[in-house]
């Protein structure tokens, strides 16, 4: 059966503008001489308008933690962004054999904390095990992990946030059109609502951003 023609130019907007980002995002590394190695964001890896967000806010604002939430493509480019600039980068991953991957093609520090059953804010769910291997507070939260679920997905990233944000601090949700996704947005909005946020367009994934009034400027980022 053929998909309907307002699915074929939904889709057809959202991959022109993934081909902007891309030639935004190309062009942005190049003119700062990143030292970026080849990034492949296909399948479930980050896409273009994730690479656009951290690009822009990590050289465009007082960035000087950054906590990434799942080992991969974005864990590459701040990499690279921490080469350039004073930032502070510390990536946790649930899955052994990606985090030993990842940290022998990175200078910053990767954690590995498996998943365990945990009940966090009254949901049952699969929580890090051990949190001991994270210090202090970041002004920049990435949640892209753990494994995406049907409903209350990266329901453990609640607790990190509880846990690791700055007063003054932004933090990103990718894959904010999914609706296990949506769950977790929609709890966080209630458990913080000194942070305003908004989603952003989606080109091959959308996300959704939100921040303290230090950084509200972003909310006014545009691509197309």
């Amino acid at each position: 059966m053929s998909r309907p023609l307002s699915w074929s130019l939904t889709f057809s907007k959202r991959m022109l503008r993934e081909v902007l980002l891309q030639n935004m995002v190309h062009d942005a590394v190049a003119k700062l001489d990143l030292p970026v190695p080849p990034l492949y964001p296909t399948g479930a890896g980050a896409n273009y308008g994730l690479f656009y967000l951290i690009l822009r806010i990590v050289t465009e604002n007082p960035v000087a933690r950054v906590l990434d939430v799942g080992a991969g493509q974005s864990t590459l480019l701040l990499n690279a962004l921490a080469k350039k600039s004073p930032i502070d980068v510390v990536t946790l991953e649930t899955d052994s054999n990606w985090a030993d991957w990842i940290g022998q093609r990175v200078d910053h520090k990767v954690v590995h904390s498996p998943l365990v059953p945990r009940s966090i804010h009254g949901v049952d769910v699969q929580g890090y095990a051990d949190l001991s291997g994270i210090e202090g507070k970041f002004d920049l939260i990435l949640i892209d992990a753990p494994i995406g679920t049907k409903r209350h997905s990266r329901w453990a990233g609640l607790e990190l946030i509880d846990s690791f944000r700055e007063q003054d601090c932004i933090v990103i949700f990718d894959d904010a059109e999914r609706r296990g996704e949506r769950d977790t947005i929609n709890r966080f909005c209630a458990l913080h609502e000194d942070l305003k946020g908004r989603y952003f367009r989606p080109a091959a994934a959308q996300q959704f951003v939100a921040c303290s009034p230090k950084f509200s400027h972003i909310m006014y980022y545009r691509w197309s």
